[in-house]
């Protein structure tokens, strides 16, 4: 009996800790599980900075598509542009052209009028001819008389006849040049066409890449493009610096040569006013006998200072000369025509990108240029035009920034206002050295 009470002991014992258990692990499920360890930690870092990196890399993807088609975006319409120009000049010459033959036209009418007025005069002379007026004179000069007046006619009626021919002949000429200018102009309207549909296809594509990417690579991309335009205004900083540092030693060495030049000058003075010096002296001996010794030594010492005064004449202009072409355009005084065309170029920030657009609503990249700098809606060339105008190393605001497909008007601080791309406004933006930008002045 007792050990069958023992044996339900243990039972009720191993029931109850179970239950105990049990219920431990419902309450705590810590226990129940294992705790992550740091091989798992680690792992979610790697998947994460993967991820992350992965994101990255496909911003960075975006971002040499979009600049390769901004490159494809941007020479397809300066090509349309320069299309677009050569068709207008075409067309200005087929219009010259139909000028000029209606004026021929109106030449050859009247010459073909004096001709006939000519032929009826010799119908109604009747019978008189070459012979009747020559046998008709009474006298030997009213012979030679009647001799000149002929020749002189025929002069005159083959000056007409030449000059009938000549302007038949200009006049083909210039209906050739009509059908080679209209062959030109329909060559460049469908090249036009054709490189508009190119810059229209690129912008699209540039869309398509923009509205494929997530919000979050978006957003990496707006960095990579930030931290890009950093490292350009950066470049600019460390180029304007080493100008300066080139400026300054070329000052400090003209300084230098200046001082150099001083100091030999002075020598030579003092070695010639020495032999003035034993000249005088033989004239103060001389003078004493019956002379004027101080006037010997006047001049002696006006000769003296007469070359002291020219030696710094020449220091003072060349040391002028060094700092007015070392800081030309320094300090915040912009050159006129710059400020205007900053001024200009600030006033139409905002206004939208357009193809071929010269404002004043709308404008492409070279449009904006050409208005910028001569404050009128008028075309002035495409960035074919402005890359073989004179190159500047010493930019100020107002001078063009440039490659071969795109421009903007330079404001300083490495930093340009420019008409970007289909889908966008007029902006301040960085000047793009990593595209190979440099600066150039209008030759004018």
């Amino acid at each position: 009996m007792r050990e069958h009470q023992t044996l339900l002991s243990r039972r009720a014992f191993v029931g109850g800790s179970a239950a105990i258990f049990g219920t431990a692990i419902l309450f705590s499920p810590a226990v129940a599980f294992a705790t992550p360890s740091a091989s798992d930690k680690k792992a979610e870092a790697e998947a994460a900075a993967a991820a992350a990196a992965s994101k990255k890399a496909e911003a960075q993807d975006a971002l040499v598509q979009l600049d390769a088609l901004r490159d494809e975006s941007d020479k397809a319409a300066a090509d349309f542009v320069e299309a677009q120009m050569a068709q207008e000049t075409a067309q200005t010459a087929m219009d010259n052209c139909a000028n000029r033959i209606e004026e021929i036209s109106g030449e050859i009418a009247t010459v073909q009028g004096q001709l006939g007025d000519r032929a009826r005069s010799m119908y109604r002379s009747g019978s008189l001819t070459f012979l009747d007026l020559l046998l008709g004179a009474t006298s030997f000069s009213a012979f030679t008389q009647n001799w000149d007046l002929l020749n002189q006619m025929n002069e005159n009626d083959a000056k007409l006849v030449q000059q009938t021919k000549d302007l038949k002949a200009e006049a083909e000429a210039q209906h050739e040049e009509f059908a080679k200018q209209e062959e030109i102009a329909a060559q460049k309207a469908a090249e036009a066409e054709e490189n508009s549909k190119k810059a229209d296809a690129a912008a699209a594509a540039m869309q398509q890449v923009y509205d494929g990417l997530s919000a979050e690579v978006s957003d990496l991309l707006a960095q990579e493009e930030a931290a890009r335009e950093e490292a350009d205004r950066l470049a600019h900083e460390e180029e304007v610096a080493r100008m300066q540092w080139e400026a300054e030693e070329q000052r400090r060495r003209e300084e230098q040569q200046a001082s150099q030049n001083n100091s030999n000058n002075s020598n030579s003075g003092n070695s010639s006013n020495s032999g003035s010096s034993g000249s005088n002296s033989g004239n103060s001996g001389s003078s004493n006998s019956g002379g004027n010794p101080s006037g010997g030594s006047n001049s002696g010492g006006s000769s003296s200072s007469g070359g002291s005064n020219s030696s710094s004449g020449s220091s003072s202009g060349g040391s002028s000369s060094g700092g007015s072409s070392g800081g030309s355009y320094a300090g915040d005084k912009y050159p006129s025509p710059g400020q205007a065309a900053v001024n200009r170029a600030q006033a139409e920030i905002g206004k939208p990108y357009v193809r071929a657009g010269v404002g004043p609503d709308s404008y492409d990249c070279s449009g904006l240029v050409s208005y910028c700098i001569t404050g009128k809606h008028q075309r002035v060339g495409t960035t074919y035009t402005f890359i073989g105008w004179p190159r500047v190393s010493n930019p100020v605001p107002g001078d063009i920034c440039t490659n071969s497909t795109h421009c903007g008007i330079y404001i300083g601080g490495g930093n340009m206002i420019h008409a970007p791309q289909p889908g966008q406004n007029v902006k301040v933006g960085g000047v793009q050295y990593h595209k190979g930008m440099f600066f150039v002045r209008p030759p004018w």
